[in-house]
C-alpha cells in the first residue's frame, strides 16, 4: 500500500500551472521514459527487443525518498532565485509524519479540508495524540507527496545525476539502460555477458541508488537470461516489437467472450469480478483496449468488434 496525499483544489491549480509552464519544459535525462510530454512506453520497450540479457530493478517508495532538499536545488539548476526555488520548493513538497514508516493508503476525505492536502487532518491527529501522550516529535521532514501533479517530474529531475552515472555504468558494460519511475531496465545483446557481470552492474547501479538517497526493493530485482520470457513496462520484449503479455491479452479475450459472443448481462458480468457498477467495468475494459491499440491494433480491432453489441445499458 502506498500514502496517497491529493492536494485540496487551490493547491491543485496551482501545481498544474508549475507542472505546464515550468517542469514541462525542463529537460529530464534521455534514459527517463516516463511523464514527460513524448512518453511513449511502447517506444521505451522497444529499445530492449531482442536483447539476450536484461536486469531489471526497483526502487521503494520513489517519490516520498526525494526530499525538500533535493527538489530546491532542481528549480535552483533550472535557473530561479534560492528565495524563490524555496517558495515553490514548499508549494510541491509536503510534511510527512516522521514516525510513520508504513507505507499507508488515506482515503480521499473532503469534509476535513483543514490543510493543502486532504489527509492532513489525520497528520495533524497523530501529531497531536503523541504529543498530549509524552512522545518526543521529530523534526519536520517535507517529501515529495505521491498524488500531486508535479511529483513526478520533479522526482525525475530530482534524480538527474543518478541516470547519468547508471549510463556510464551502461555505457560501460554495452547496455541499453532506461527508467521508468521507479522501473529500471538493463539490457544487452552480448554473448559474452555472464550473471557474475550482472551481479557487478547490479551492485553499481544500487550504489548509485544509495547517493541519491533511494532504497532499492531486492525483492523486485531480477536478471532474465537467454531464452527467457522478457517482460520491460508489462510487454514482452523478446521478439522485434513489444508485444502485449499473454495474460493481458486473455482477460480482454474472456470479456469479449462473454459479453459480446455469449451476450451474458454486463450487471452480472461485473457483479461475478467484483466491480461496483457496469460504468466501473466498461471503462475498465475500454481503458485496457485503448492500450491495446496502441501495442497490438490489429488484436485490439477484434476484441472491438467482439464488444460493439453489447447493450451497456442492461
Amino acid at each position: 500500500m502506498r500514502r496517497i496525499s491529493v492536494p485540496a483544489p487551490l493547491l491543485m491549480h496551482v501545481q498544474r500551472w508549475i507542472l505546464h509552464r515550468i517542469l514541462h519544459t525542463a529537460a529530464g535525462h534521455e534514459a527517463s521514459v516516463a511523464f514527460h510530454k513524448d512518453a511513449d512506453i511502447k517506444g521505451a520497450a522497444k529499445l530492449h527487443c531482442g536483447c539476450k540479457w536484461l536486469i531489471k530493478l526497483d526502487v521503494q517508495n520513489f517519490f516520498e525518498s526525494v526530499s525538500e532538499e533535493q527538489v530546491f536545488k532542481v528549480f535552483v539548476r533550472l535557473g530561479y532565485p534560492r528565495l524563490l526555488s524555496l517558495e515553490l520548493t514548499r508549494l510541491c513538497t509536503k510534511v510527512i509524519d516522521p514516525e510513520k514508516r508504513v507505507r499507508t493508503r488515506f482515503t480521499r476525505l473532503a469534509s476535513y479540508g483543514r490543510g493543502p492536502y486532504e489527509d492532513d487532518a489525520f497528520l495533524d491527529q497523530s501529531l497531536k495524540r503523541r504529543e498530549r501522550l509524552g512522545s518526543p516529535i521529530l523534526a519536520q521532514r517535507r517529501v515529495l507527496p505521491q498524488g500531486a501533479p508535479t511529483s513526478p517530474l520533479l522526482a525525475n529531475l530530482a534524480v538527474f545525476e543518478m541516470d547519468r552515472e547508471i549510463m556510464e555504468i551502461a555505457i560501460e558494460h554495452d547496455l541499453v539502460y532506461t527508467r521508468y519511475a521507479d522501473d529500471i531496465a538493463l539490457s544487452t545483446n552480448r554473448d559474452n555477458f555472464t550473471r557474475d557481470e550482472a551481479s557487478k552492474i547490479i551492485g553499481k547501479v544500487y550504489a548509485c541508488f544509495a547517493r541519491a538517497r533511494l532504497v532499492p526493493h531486492p525483492g523486485k530485482a531480477c536478471v532474465r537470461t537467454p531464452g527467457a520470457l522478457k517482460i520491460v513496462l508489462g510487454l514482452v520484449v523478446n521478439g522485434t516489437e513489444p508485444r502485449l503479455t499473454r495474460e493481458y491479452k486473455n482477460k480482454l479475450r474472456l470479456h469479449a467472450h462473454i459479453l459480446g459472443t455469449k451476450g451474458i448481462d454486463p450487471s452480472e458480468h461485473a457483479k461475478a469480478l467484483g466491480f461496483r457498477s457496469v460504468l466501473s467495468m466498461r471503462r475498465h475494459i475500454f481503458g485496457k483496449l485503448e492500450h491495446a491499440k496502441r501495442i497490438e491494433p490489429d488484436f485490439a480491432v477484434k476484441i472491438g468488434n467482439s464488444l460493439k453489441a453489447v447493450n451497456w445499458l442492461l
